[in-house]
């Protein structure tokens, strides 16, 4: 199966999944995603792994994007998706109150900028990674409805290589 994974990251609200095989691709992909948002005006939402995060900022920088500024100004929130995940997994997988919590919460920050609001994640990813497929499947209908109910652009990354 062919994966097109440089092609560009979706700009209209709405939930998007896009497959990446390896780090640099994830930063081709993601990078002019959020890029584009910052200098549209958007708030930018970031729930990344800290490696990926670090790769991230350098890509916003190196398209002009003041990451300083935007964290500084709640126009540029990041958090870790480790981090993130552990605040509402339980063993069955996802609570979904947690999530509303925890999740719902950071997108609640960003669309109370009043301004568009981009987001990229990584966290359903990162459980299919570690083989926890039922709960990913159901994390991503949790984002799911989280876009419903917001208006966001949201993009997901899961690596190519995945194994089940």
């Amino acid at each position: 199966m062919a994966v097109d994974v440089t092609a560009e990251a979706p700009v209209q609200d709405g939930h998007f999944v896009q497959f990446y095989e390896g780090d640099q691709s994830l930063v081709r992909l993601a990078g002019p995603f959020l890029a584009e948002g910052a200098h549209a005006g958007a708030t930018l939402v970031v729930v990344a792994t800290p490696g990926h995060w670090q790769a991230l900022e350098a890509a916003l920088h190196r398209a002009g994007v003041d990451v300083d500024a935007g964290r500084a100004a709640g126009t540029i929130l990041c958090a870790d998706a480790a981090e993130l995940l552990g605040r509402f997994m339980v063993a069955s997988g996802p609570d979904v109150g947690g999530f509303t919590d925890a999740v719902g919460g950071l997108l609640r920050r960003a669309v109370a900028t009043g301004r568009p609001v981009r987001a990229f994640g990584e966290m359903v990813g990162l459980l299919w990674d570690r083989g926890e497929v039922g709960a990913a499947v159901r994390l991503e209908g949790l984002w799911n409805g989280l876009a419903a109910q917001l208006p966001l652009t949201l993009l997901c990354a899961y690596r190519l290589d995945a194994s089940l």
